[in-house]
């Protein structure tokens, strides 16, 4: 017998809930697809059934969310696998054939546009007086800053594909110190919080939701000890979660929807901001003849700068994070203007593939960022090339040579090429 079917739009939840701040004359969400599986075995997760509110129960909290925005001063988002679906990328949680979750196909996850939801977001951080301030990002795909949002205002406290510094942590890996320490001051002085798409199934990096959320709902019983604010946990999921019950606010429904309706409630055209928050500017270059190269003015004394030469073939070391201190080299630039670049393993059998995103450049160029990585010194690359230490494999970019693959990467790595396939896709996508 099939454990997920596709449910009648007349069933609905035993026990609805909206939050604390609900109208209590809301009808309760629809059981859109029921599925008897759990949505993350191993983890603290509910059943992987989906609900959806009713329109006219969605377009209700959607204008609760915009006046809860507006009202925040610190609002933090955390987000999960759920906010990548409609981009093309697959979660965890849904296991329903019948599930309404978009089925779009990439042909990797390099090749990702950012939906609706990463544009209305980067849309509302840039506002003259932002209504979302900081992003805690469970996913590894870039997406927030493909929109446009701002590096230094994103923690990707579970690793990076286009961060040569944070690699993707394992699950039973720790996460980068001064990350988490910078998730702990947000879950510290956010007074709202919105956890959009992510069953929050017990993760370390879900305490930046719950903190926030239990002491809106603990405050309505007794007034705060200090002065600050604390408005609540706002969530949106079509699946349950374990936190629903000190949730301010409960949203039943697809992320670009209610973030289509936040436009619409805010009077924004969506196609505009569709095309400004669709793509990343490029870096600027040290000089426009030389592609490349740029210059980044020391933050500390403007009269310091260092280079950064980033064409095929130069030679770069990483500055944070458990790779701090590897050289890699540069391989090539994509039309997006990301760089490829290619690490040694430990054990000297291969080598691995990093991506180097161009916001990275851009933040270290605008000083609101650090350079994960820095030319290696003459001595390095000479010592290099003289004892033949870098002992890359040749990789081929042209399309008559195959696919190029890597050979001796890490098969734990979930941030390279690991197949010829994959790495033919790439080619044809390359982003």
């Amino acid at each position: 017998m099939s454990q997920s079917t596709k449910a009648s739009s007349s069933s609905s939840m035993k026990v609805p809930s909206h939050g604390f701040l609900a109208d209590p004359s809301w009808a309760p969400p629809k059981l859109v697809t029921k599925c008897l599986l759990e949505a993350r075995p191993g983890y603290q997760s509910k059943s992987a059934s989906e609900y959806l509110d009713t329109p006219e129960v969605l377009r209700q909290k959607v204008s609760l969310l915009v006046r809860l925005l507006q009202g925040s001063t610190h609002t933090l988002l955390y987000t999960g696998a759920g906010i990548s679906t409609s981009s093309g990328i697959s979660d965890f949680a849904t296991r329903s054939d019948a599930s309404v979750v978009n089925k779009k196909k990439i042909s990797s996850v390099y090749a990702a546009e950012p939906s609706l939801a990463h544009s209305v977001l980067a849309f509302l951080h840039t506002l003259e007086r932002p209504l979302v301030h900081y992003w805690v990002q469970q996913n590894h795909d870039g997406l927030p800053q493909k929109a446009g949002f701002p590096q230094h205002s994103i923690n990707e406290i579970h690793g990076a594909l286009y961060d040569p510094s944070n690699p993707i942590v394992p699950m039973s890996g720790e996460l980068r110190g001064d990350l988490y320490a910078s998730m702990l001051a947000w879950e510290k002085k956010a007074s709202l919080c919105l956890s959009l798409g992510t069953t929050m199934c017990g993760m370390n990096a879900d305490r930046c939701f719950t903190t926030v959320a239990q002491k809106a709902f603990e405050s309505r019983k007794s007034p705060p000890a200090s002065s600050q604010r604390h408005i609540g946990g706002v969530i949106v999921n079509l699946q349950e979660t374990q936190h629903d019950g000190i949730a301010a606010l409960r949203i039943w429904a697809k992320i670009d929807d209610v973030m289509r309706l936040v436009l619409l409630e805010l009077g924004v055209d969506e196609a505009t901001v569709r095309q400004k928050h669709s793509h990343c500017p490029l870096p600027p270059l040290a000089d426009p003849a030389v592609p490349d190269v740029f210059v980044i003015t020391d933050r500390k004394d403007s009269a310091k700068s260092t280079r950064l030469d980033l064409r095929q073939g130069a030679v770069v070391t990483i500055t944070d994070g458990p790779h701090k201190g590897k050289h890699c080299r540069v391989i090539k630039k994509s039309p997006k203007g990301h760089y490829l670049l290619e690490m040694p393993k430990n054990d000297g059998t291969g080598s691995i593939l990093r991506r180097l995103g161009c916001w990275l450049i851009t933040a270290a160029i605008e000083g609101s960022g650090s350079l994960p990585v820095v030319n290696a010194s003459a001595a390095v690359v000479a010592g290099m090339e003289a004892a033949d230490a870098l002992k890359l494999p040749a990789i081929s970019t042209s399309k008559s040579s195959g696919a190029g693959e890597c050979k001796g990467v890490d098969k734990d790595d979930r941030s390279q090429v690991k197949s010829k396939g994959e790495r033919a896709a790439e080619e044809k996508n390359p982003h």
